[in-house]
């Protein structure tokens, strides 16, 4: 930033850079401001921890709830995050990206939303598939590593890294 005084000098001034932090939404609607830099404990509920530690999310759990309840993360423009799930599946969401995610895996299956773009490291769990549900399209794997790019209004992607997944949209199917 400029600033021209009325003597003619110009002095510099330091410009402040706004700094943009994702937030998590609690099942409750209870919300955290996360911010990359510090380590905190974010009680869930009284059988649920999520550490924040290293720019990232790390849930730490023992719950064997009968009912799914499902916690959010919001990642604004111009940030990137990083969660690992209680079923130690991890993933780095991108820019403009949210996760909708239960707090306990329970079900037959482990099933995520996702708007936006993310990169995942799936816990292998043979009986239990993880599913990926993004924009229309849905994801189901076992355990392997991929992105999925599903941001509203542009074409949708899945890049496999690693593995095996399988993709629908539609009534189209496709296993790569």
């Amino acid at each position: 930033m400029v600033e021209i005084c009325r003597s003619g000098t110009t002095r510099f001034k330091q410009a402040t850079v706004a700094r943009l932090n994702p937030v998590l939404t609690l099942d409750n609607g209870e919300k955290y401001q996360l911010d990359p830099e510090e380590q905190t404990e974010i009680y869930v509920n009284e059988e649920v921890k999520a550490y924040q530690a290293g720019g990232g999310l790390i849930y730490d759990t023992t719950a064997r709830q009968e009912e799914n309840k499902y916690n959010r993360i919001e990642v604004p423009r111009g940030s990137e995050y990083w969660i690992v799930l209680p079923d130690g599946t991890r993933v780095w969401l991108n820019a403009a990206t949210e996760l909708k995610y239960p707090v306990a895996f329970h079900a037959k299956e482990r099933r995520v939303y996702l708007k936006g773009e993310a990169y995942f490291e799936v816990a292998k769990c043979v009986d239990r598939p993880f599913i990926v549900n993004a924009n229309g399209m849905r994801i189901r794997v076992l355990g392997t590593s991929f992105n999925v790019r599903a941001y509203e209004g542009e074409e949708r992607q899945t890049t496999l890294v690693e593995g095996c997944v399988e993709v629908a949209y539609g009534e189209q199917r496709v296993k790569i």
